[in-house]
């Protein structure tokens, strides 16, 4: 049986994209770290319903992560997340406003290149107690059906005025791959990431693997797996979620 939610997602209208387009869209999280450096098309919405698991030390810290974006220009777009932590000491993490802009396409021989801007935003009962922002570089190069990105960023804020959970690192790098399976239908994606908490000396490098499905035209379910390959950072990490795009006709 269909949840509202889903049930929800279903009635909205789809979009007129190219065939299958939405399921390249690489979003932060989405099923890994790295993100593309395409935005989603101009005049289109999208939302997000994700869920992440991540455990460490035995403990566990699970979160919804609703976000909605909108293709407000062409080569960019806005939007906005609300993380939410539950458990017994949960609440909402901050809403997360963000502008993604590319600079220029990609093709086979020049990558893609954009910027995205993240603010964290102390609202919530984990928002923390100041504005915390982050600055991304994201590159692209298509080879055929697969792709190479590179993402790097660093945030910008004080210690103290960070969200109590899912806080921006203080720098991080990392490289990913995607292939194109299934008739255009699915995408694999893998990536590595090295980073540095906010506040924490301790670097963390990280290895994730994930999948993008089309389930029907402008509805796309992601999940994916990672882990640490350092010291520190979580023993396991889990993600699933439902992307659905509508907007113009």
């Amino acid at each position: 049986m269909r949840t509202p939610a889903i049930a929800l997602l279903l009635a909205l209208p789809a979009p007129v994209l190219a065939q299958h387009e939405d399921i390249r869209n690489l979003d932060h999280g989405r099923p890994v770290a790295t993100e593309d450096a395409f935005p989603i098309e101009a005049g289109v919405l999208e939302l997000m319903l994700p869920t992440t698991l991540a455990r460490s030390g035995g403990e566990s810290d699970w979160m919804l992560e609703p976000e909605l974006m909108w293709g407000a220009f062409e080569q960019g777009m806005v939007g906005i997340g609300a993380p939410l932590a539950l458990g017994d000491e949960g609440g909402l993490a901050g809403l997360r406003p963000f502008v993604f802009y590319t600079l220029f396409g990609g093709n086979s021989q020049v990558p893609a290149f954009a910027l995205r801007a993240d603010a964290a935003l102390p609202i919530g009962a984990l928002g923390g107690d100041g504005v915390v922002g982050s600055i991304t570089a994201l590159f692209t190069r298509r080879f055929g059906p697969s792709r190479l990105h590179l993402n790097a960023g660093a945030a910008i804020g004080a210690v103290q005025d960070a969200p109590l959970d899912d806080a921006p690192a203080k720098w991080n790098v990392s490289f990913g791959f995607d292939q194109v399976l299934v008739r255009d239908r699915a995408v694999f994606v893998a990536d590595v990431q090295l980073a540095e908490p906010l506040g924490s000396g301790d670097k963390q490098w990280l290895a994730g693997a994930g999948v993008r499905v089309e389930l029907v035209p402008g509805m796309v379910f992601d999940a994916g797996i990672a882990r640490r390959l350092s010291t520190w950072g979580p023993d396991l990490f889990l993600t699933a979620g439902i992307t659905r795009s509508f907007g113009e006709d």
